[in-house]
């Protein structure tokens, strides 16, 4: 199409301004300049009528254009609305129709399509999410906006990306905001890239980010803070302070619950049972794990129920309940998804349980190979050792040690960093692996014992460590002699599943593992819907307090007892207190 200059467009202009002069002086229509007007009108009545058509079809079309838009308005409230509720898909759908409108703006498509690629994420829709959060980016870039948006979509892309990927996207925001000048920007990208470091498990390089980044943000920016003191956890954690890390992990969870975020909520409960596990208190990890249950069911997260599910098992099966876990495993399985991740939890946790109870069925849909390579390209060295591990348990059952020592040796070769919470990998290359890789993979548990100081835990797994090792070599006294020294930190820890591992080296059971710790009874399972404060008041219901009784024992208004009364009901599907001892008694053994 040809290009008119400002000159040609300038002479037109005033050629018509002259035309109409003339038009006025010789009396004619000033708009055709050849008819004359009637008495007292400027332009003829066939140019009259022309003008009042094309004012009633521009009003026609004002008015069809204000009642698309009302749509669109209307669309993105309700989006909003279900958002608000946690119907997430409902909310991506409502964003959906806001979009294919044919009268948006640029501005609100772009404004909308942000709330639509979040609420694609949080109802588990990874892939779609990770697309439209590049749409955005591209977007914001081509639009030459100011960086801020550009950075947060980035990091919105590298939340759901892979954690190598992810590294490379924070690198582009760092720099983004370098150019930009934007310190709080800076910073703030400086702590996510901590996040993906300590994902990697690369702590030292994790600390200057997040010393780098300080505690950033205004007094009132809940989740900046929450992040800010959740690495602070994790990293007194990884460097062996236990006590400074539950403490911090304690001051997250209250934090927590004045944000909005659920993704958040759900990370802060993930990571407290994660690092609860590493540092040796598995009881607490199955209470983390209770709670992010707890949120996923509660806010109709049903994407992210069978990755909750699939952690309680994990923590379950160190516990040494591995039927209830078995359960927790069933109910994970049975919403039959086909991501990578719930692929690789139900590899990395589901066969080991499935090769316990024995049910093949359920070994057979946790037991996928293309999983191994899936879990290879996360580039995380915890998730690489876990998955290898399991599938190595596996070809060893069925008979296939040649595939388990190649598997492991792949993943020694592969991983030289320090590994965190991983221990059945070091115990699985013990008992399966090949003796050249021996010294290795000692070094993963020495690495972890020098930077967590966690001499219990760690002693313990280097004991049972040894002890395979030293039968591998024909030294049985030696193998005997480790593992009834493991065996009984085990059971001092709670840690009953390497107590039944520590006894395959022993000729007759030595230590005695409590029935109360081998099993959930039907109450506790009950009760796992529940919340931490709930549950206190059920107790006190069952000990027969009234209701400002429990108010006066938990130190909480009478209103707020009867508030957690009607949650209670809900959840356990009964209408009064007799119906609650009832269900309650008919659940305990």
């Amino acid at each position: 199409m040809a290009i008119i200059s400002a000159s040609t467009l300038a002479k037109k202009a005033q050629w018509i301004a002259r035309k109409r002069a003339e038009a006025r002086t010789a009396g004619v229509c000033t708009r055709c300049c050849k008819q004359r007007p009637d008495s007292g009108h400027k332009v003829c009545r066939f140019c009259e009528a022309s003008v009042s058509q094309y004012r009633r079809r521009r009003r026609k079309l004002a008015l069809q254009r204000k009642e698309l838009q009302q749509v669109i308005i209307a669309h993105e409230r309700a989006g909003d609305i279900a958002t608000e509720h946690h119907l997430y898909e409902d909310a991506a759908q409502h964003y959906q129709y806001a979009m294919e409108s044919p009268v948006i703006t640029q501005n609100d498509r772009l404004r909308i399509m942000e709330k639509l690629a979040y609420a694609v994420l949080l109802s588990g829709d990874i892939e779609a999410a990770d697309a439209l959060f590049s749409r955005l980016i591209s977007e914001y870039g081509d639009a030459a906006r100011e960086p801020g948006k550009i950075i947060e979509m980035i990091w919105q892309k590298a939340r759901v990306a892979v954690l190598p990927e992810a590294l490379s996207l924070l690198s582009q925001a760092i720099k983004l905001a370098e150019i930009a000048g934007n310190q709080r920007l800076l910073k703030l990208t400086h702590s996510r890239m901590a996040d993906c470091l300590m994902g990697l498990n690369r702590y030292d390089e994790a600390l200057s980010y997040v010393e780098t980044a300080g505690e950033r943000g205004d007094a009132g920016d809940t989740p900046t803070r929450i992040a800010y003191y959740l690495q602070k956890a994790m990293l007194a954690g990884a460097f062996g302070k236990s006590e400074e890390a539950f403490e911090t992990f304690e001051h997250v969870v209250q934090m927590a619950k004045e944000t909005p975020d659920v993704l958040n909520i759900l990370r802060v409960w993930d990571s407290y049972g994660a690092w609860a596990q590493i540092l040796g208190n598995i009881t607490l990890s199955k209470t983390c794990a209770e709670n992010a249950l707890l949120v996923v069911r509660k806010y109709h997260l049903t994407a992210y129920i069978p990755y909750s599910c699939l952690v309680y098992v994990r923590y379950l099966s160190c516990a040494g309940q591995y039927e209830t876990a078995h359960r927790y495993l069933l109910e994970a399985l049975s919403y039959e998804t086909q991501e990578d991740r719930i692929a690789i939890g139900l590899a990395r946790y589901g066969i080991p349980i499935a090769l316990y109870v024995k049910n093949e069925a359920t070994l057979a849909k946790c037991a996928r190979p293309s999983t191994i390579d899936a879990a290879f390209r996360t580039g995380v060295p915890n998730i690489i050792t876990d998955v290898a591990a399991a599938f190595a348990q596996w070809h060893a059952a069925c008979g296939r040690e040649r595939d388990a020592q190649k598997l492991l040796h792949r993943v020694t070769e592969v991983v030289r960093v320090r590994i965190d919470g991983v221990w059945r990998f070091p115990i699985i290359a013990a008992q399966h692996g090949k003796l050249s890789d021996f010294p290795q993979v000692r070094k993963m548990l020495e690495k972890t014992d020098a930077a967590l100081l966690h001499s219990d835990l760690t002693r313990a797994c280097l004991l049972l460590f040894d002890a395979f090792v030293a039968r591998r070599k024909g030294q049985h006294s030696e193998s005997r002699e480790y593992a009834r020294a493991a065996a009984e930190l085990f059971t001092t820890l709670g840690w009953y599943e390497y107590v039944d591992i520590a006894h395959e080296l022993l000729p007759s059971r030595t230590v005695v593992v409590p029935d109360a710790a081998k099993e959930y009874t039907a109450f506790t399972h009950l009760l796992s819907v529940l919340s931490i404060r709930e549950r206190q008041v059920v107790e006190l219901v069952l000990k027969g307090h009234t209701n400002r009784a429990i108010g006066e024992a938990l130190s909480i208004a009478e209103r707020t007892v009867e508030s957690h009364m009607t949650s209670i009901m809900s959840h356990l599907g009964v209408r009064s207190r007799h119906q609650l001892r009832d269900v309650t008694e008919e659940s305990v053994p």
